[in-house]
């Protein structure tokens, strides 16, 4: 089943982002076995980051949290809140990309 995993940065986070930021992106390579898609949230127009959000593909819901929690940029405390929420997968355009 698929999953949203929405993050939001907590305030004042870029410091504690940028230290975790070689391991987070080595976690996210060790999960591409779950992991649709998945990439920074930032402001239109700017590069100011406002969070994360990852499409992933597992079995149920305490799979998608063990996702989430495993990231070490929510170990870290970087987000602020996240959200996840169960998805049908409708359209499906890989080339769109």
């Amino acid at each position: 089943m698929l999953y949203a995993v929405h993050c939001v940065d907590a305030k004042g986070v870029d410091e504690l982002r940028s230290s975790h930021l070689a391991p987070h992106k080595e976690y996210l390579v060790g999960q591409k076995h779950i992991l649709v898609v998945g990439g920074a949230l930032f402001t239109e127009g700017t590069d100011e980051l406002l969070g994360s959000l990852y499409i992933v593909n597992v079995a149920n819901r305490e799979a998608a949290e063990a996702f989430s929690k495993g990231d070490p940029f929510t170990q870290a405390g970087v987000f602020g809140t996240v959200t996840i929420t169960a998805m049908r997968k409708s359209h499906w355009n890989p080339a769109s990309a």
